[in-house]
Formats: C-alpha cells, sequence, structure tokens
C-alpha cells in the first residue's frame, strides 16, 4: 500500500513538473542581441557603400560563405581592393558586425568582418543640389581614381545595391538619356547609352565626366 500511494503521489507530481519544464524553456531570456551594447567593427560603412578591403595595410583578406572567421574562403583580397556594400549584419555570438560585399572588379561575393573593411573616400556625400548633368548631355565614362583603367559598370538600377549589366571600357563616350538624384544620399545617377554599341545602363556621376564637345 505504502508503494501504491507513493506512486499515486509521484503520478500526481508529474504534471507539475512537465509544466515547470516547458515554462522554463519557453521562457523569455536575454538575447544576443540585448548583449551587444558595444557593437565590433567598422560601424561606419553602410549598405550601397563603396569600401577598401584590408583596413591594416599590407595583409590580405578573405571573403567568407558566412559570418563565421573559421569558414573556408571563397576569395582572397588584396589590400586596397574596392568592394561595393550590398548588406550589413551582426553575429550576436561574438557582437561583430559582418558585411556581405561585392568586389567591384570580379563580382565575387562574399561576407567580411566589418574590421577589415576600410571607408572609402568616394562615399563623401555631395550637396542635393549639386546636379552636374542633365538629359542630352554628351559625356565620357571614367575610371574611379582609386581603380584606374578599370571598366564601369553600367546597372540594372539607379544604385550599388542593384547588379551590373555591362562592364564598358573607360574613356567610351555615352549621352544621358536620364537622371535621377537619390535624396538620402544626395547622389546623381545616370541613365545612359554608350555610343556606337547601344549598350545602356545606370551609373554614378561621379564615374562619368563632361565631354560636351562631343556633341
Amino acid at each position: 500500500m505504502k508503494l501504491l500511494a507513493r506512486n499515486v503521489a509521484l503520478l500526481s507530481v508529474l504534471p507539475w513538473l512537465v509544466f515547470a519544464f516547458y515554462a522554463n524553456l519557453f521562457t523569455a531570456r536575454p538575447t544576443h542581441a540585448q548583449g551587444c551594447e558595444n557593437l565590433q567593427g567598422n560601424l561606419d560603412v553602410m549598405p550601397g557603400d563603396l569600401a577598401h578591403l584590408g583596413a591594416v595595410p599590407g595583409q590580405s583578406v578573405q571573403l567568407l560563405p558566412g559570418m563565421r572567421s573559421r569558414s573556408k574562403a571563397l576569395y582572397s583580397g588584396a589590400p586596397g581592393e574596392l568592394v561595393l556594400v550590398r548588406s550589413a549584419s551582426i553575429a550576436y555570438d561574438t557582437c561583430y558586425r559582418w558585411l556581405y560585399v561585392e568586389v567591384e572588379d570580379s563580382g565575387t561575393e562574399g561576407w567580411i568582418r566589418s574590421d577589415n573593411v576600410g571607408t572609402s573616400q568616394l562615399n563623401i556625400r555631395p550637396p542635393c543640389q549639386d546636379v552636374t548633368f542633365a538629359r542630352g548631355d554628351v559625356a565620357q565614362l571614367y575610371s574611379y581614381r582609386e581603380m584606374p583603367n578599370q571598366p564601369v559598370k553600367l546597372r540594372s538600377g539607379a544604385g550599388f545595391s542593384v547588379k551590373a549589366l555591362h562592364s564598358v571600357a573607360s574613356g567610351e563616350v555615352v549621352s544621358i538619356q536620364s537622371t535621377a538624384v537619390h535624396s538620402d544620399t544626395c547622389y546623381q545617377w545616370l541613365y545612359v547609352e554608350v555610343k556606337g554599341s547601344g549598350v545602356k545602363g545606370w551609373v554614378r556621376a561621379d564615374n562619368v565626366k563632361a565631354n560636351r564637345g562631343q556633341e
């Protein structure tokens, strides 16, 4: 009888034990995000910006398939190589900010820890009233001063977050079909047609210089 009474007592307590287990399992706990009050890495570079690989001169930088430093590298970039920042995220286990980037020259994409990236001077925002070009202008494509003789990429939309459609040689003459100004960044973008080939696409205005003598 004592054994039976003990078993009955255990069975009566069992539902409460199960309830306590699941209540503890699903009770809200502080998340990793709440523990990352002081984020690590470069906090200045934003999606849509241009940046340099290698915040430390002389050190190569690896692009990874995910936000883990031990992942197998997809690409090893040279210090100073220019990249487009497509998105940003936080690895909450380490509190480091990571960037998903595209290498401007090769188009290779991957993740990189933000402290391995340096801010480019090409991100200095111009005043919004500084509109250089108008529809109908004739101009010339040219490479960024940080990437001399590199092809200029024409994109399907007015922004670095948009995939490139064409790579056009620096020095090609273009006619400007349309213009747009980003209200958030104040950059002017141009929809251009390359003379001769007829290739069309969007390019940021600082990749273009006036060439009105060829109108």
